[in-house]
């Protein structure tokens, strides 16, 4: 099972960089892998971020153990939903096929989603810890 969620969480990851590598698709290779490298530092860092609010007031030896593959999960999925729409946008600007007002009303949208989505994911995350600690206590008991 855990080769598994491992393998989902790599295709996951995999799939982002393809669609973000898609998003981008007047710069040069060199560009995209630039560009896309510096997304994905910053979404993971992001991702750090969502689930150090996510996992506040839980058990540490619970977040330790969760941590990564929360993270690694989140982490093509926050990808997909912000830095995506923000690479296609860019795109669009930097090749002169948007104008600046529309330019300016996208980026609120995506960046509107991007709150909206953060704070959806701390909550969940929260919530999942949560699950996993009552699991966790429930089957401590019995040995």
């Amino acid at each position: 099972m855990k080769l598994f969620i491992i393998l989902f969480i790599v295709f996951l990851n995999c799939f982002s960089v393809a669609i973000n590598w898609k998003m981008l698709g007047n710069y040069s290779k060199g560009q995209k892998v630039s560009i896309i490298l510096a997304q994905e530092i910053f979404m993971l860092i992001l991702s750090k971020i969502i689930y150090l609010i996510g996992s506040r007031n839980i058990e540490q030896n619970i977040t330790d153990a969760a941590s990564n593959y929360l993270i690694f999960t989140f982490l093509p999925i926050n990808v997909m939903i912000m830095a995506c729409p923000f690479s296609h946008i860019i795109e669009k600007k930097a090749f002169d096929k948007m104008n600046e007002t529309e330019f300016s009303k996208k980026m609120l949208i995506i960046i509107i989603i991007s709150i909206i989505v953060i704070f959806i994911e701390c909550k969940y995350l929260n919530g999942t810890l949560i699950d996993i600690t009552k699991f966790k206590e429930g089957n401590s008991n019995v040995k």
